[in-house]
């Protein structure tokens, strides 16, 4: 759809395409640049461009940032990700709750 791919954000008209916003949205999951090479069928190095060149386009420098744009712009509604895509504390491993508990108990 046209009105997805034509943007407004601080300059006159921002186009992206639609592998672009197909990128965009996998960004806002918990996916890894690889995994979303994967579900992209694309090789990893190929993401490594997109998120450069949107990280060019959009004026952000990191995931965070394509990520708040991503929900700013409309591109993403939060509502709308899968569960399975959103982070939860009983899905991490034990590894990371232990260096969490420990790194918040040095404080």
């Amino acid at each position: 759809m046209i009105e997805d791919r034509v943007l407004l954000h601080c300059r006159p008209v921002l186009v992206l395409k639609d592998r672009e916003l197909e990128f965009m949205r996998l960004v806002c999951t918990e996916c890894t640049y690889k995994q979303i090479a994967d579900r992209m069928y694309l090789s990893p190095r190929t993401i490594d461009g997109y998120r450069d060149a949107l990280f060019e386009k959009l004026n952000v420098r990191t995931r965070v940032g394509l990520a708040m744009f991503a929900v700013r712009t409309g591109i993403v509604h939060v509502a709308s990700l899968p569960a399975s895509d959103v982070w939860d504390e009983k899905q991490a491993t034990p590894d990371r709750r232990e260096r969490r508990a420990a790194r918040l108990a040095g404080r």
